[in-house]
């Protein structure tokens, strides 16, 4: 439930945030962040700490990039070859600006 709930929100919540969300279902803090450990430990959600708070969200991997290619090395290999191409560009400019 609770994996559904980060799921379905896709922001962090602290384990306070989270019992007042779920308030309604009956859990309490306590059994709230058990199981907020626990599913960070199986890597099910990642887990960071900010002073003295833990914060929960969801596992963004398997998100697609906003141009639907979750694959970074294609994104590598975009800009390799984009790269390239600036290079040709500046030798082409190069040449031009010497003629003149």
């Amino acid at each position: 439930m609770i994996i559904d709930y980060l799921n379905q929100q896709n922001r962090p919540f602290s384990a306070q945030l989270l019992q007042t969300s779920l308030s309604s279902q009956g859990l309490t803090k306590t059994q709230i962040t058990k199981a907020l450990d626990k599913l960070a430990l199986e890597g099910a959600i990642t887990e960071g700490t900010f002073g003295k708070t833990k914060i929960y969200w969801r596992v963004q991997e398997d998100e697609p990039d906003a141009d639907g290619d979750s694959s970074a090395s294609s994104l590598e290999s975009e800009v390799q070859a984009l790269s390239a191409e600036l290079k040709e560009l500046q030798r082409e400019t190069s040449t031009i600006e010497a003629r003149t």
